[in-house]
């Protein structure tokens, strides 16, 4: 699995990529089928997450300097839920359910603080094969499938939409989980109830006291926070959207102001995939040239 299609410095590797948590940096192909392990590395990188745990100030600051956004309130709550749960190891507490807090998560947990790297490192940590720039990974879970969960923005100038899941190792489908973490949380809980509960009872009792204890940090914390698939704000989005894309998550283009926006694409998304399947499929660089041909054309034409 790949942060991203490039190599990155051993700085980032050394204090960010725990072997439990984000993808491997090294190498430039698509997702991977091995993870690697190391534990004497895992639990050095551990106890560096001990040294600090930066305030809702100071990471709110690093967050916008070094990935360029800010994050919504349910960022930080989740974080405070977690700490309640394990106060030492925060970024490890949804663990018995399957999840790892991980990307901006890192911030909190003080591994972000190096001024010698770069925004570009930052903004390759935790990226999978397949996620759109609007994709913002804060969650991992299932390695084998590269199962993980991020907040989507259709505008880095604003608050995310929705979250959302992907399965690196399947495809790039994007599927909406909630307008917010808690949200997404839930929802992960409740299909992996569905699809694994039954077979794994350790696993489901497991999942049932995270989603107990949740409920229970939620209205002792009087926080009003919406907990179904699709929201009427979701809804409204999806009104918005001016095309689905390949992923599914769709794309949101608002006219500027000589009213231009989003221009429709003649070739229908099936005729779309014939194009760059003949790309990939491409025995030599010669044939490659010729199937890029067609999708030339067709850039020129959108242009």
């Amino acid at each position: 699995m790949e942060c991203l299609a490039t190599k990155k410095s051993r700085d980032h590797r050394k204090r960010f990529h725990r072997d439990d948590s984000c993808p491997s940096d090294e190498g430039s192909d698509p997702p991977l089928k091995k993870q690697r392990s190391n534990n004497a590395k895992k639990s050095a990188r551990d106890s560096e997450t001990l040294e600090m745990v930066l305030s809702r100030e100071e990471a709110h600051k690093i967050i916008k300097e070094k990935l360029g956004v800010e994050m919504p309130d349910c960022f930080y709550e989740v974080w405070e839920f977690c700490r309640s749960l394990n106060a030492e190891q925060p970024l490890d507490a949804l663990k018995s359910a399957g999840l790892t807090l991980v990307g901006p998560y890192d911030i909190l947990a003080g591994r972000f603080t190096g001024k010698d790297l770069s925004r570009a490192s930052c903004l390759r940590h935790c990226r999978y094969f397949y996620d759109p720039p609007e994709f913002q990974t804060v969650l991992q879970g299932n390695k084998r499938t590269g199962f993980h969960i991020g907040y989507f923005r259709d505008d880095p100038d604003s608050l995310p939409v929705f979250l959302a899941s992907n399965k690196a190792e399947e495809g790039y489908h994007i599927s909406p989980q909630g307008e917010n973490l808690f949200a997404a949380i839930m929802l992960y809980i409740a299909g992996e109830l569905k699809s694994t509960g039954s077979k794994d009872p350790s696993k489901a009792a497991a999942l049932k006291g995270i989603s107990k204890q949740l409920k229970e940090w939620l209205e002792s914390s009087k926080l009003d926070i919406p907990l179904e698939n699709k929201t009427q704000k979701m809804k409204q989005r999806d009104k918005k959207m001016v095309c689905k894309l390949f992923h599914g998550a769709g794309l949101v283009v608002p006219l500027d102001s000589n009213d231009v926006g989003y221009r429709e694409v003649p070739e229908t998304p099936g005729d779309l995939r014939k194009m760059l399947k003949s790309v990939m499929a491409a025995a030599t660089d010669a044939e490659r040239m010729q199937a890029f041909e067609p999708t030339t054309s067709a850039i020129t034409a959108w242009g």
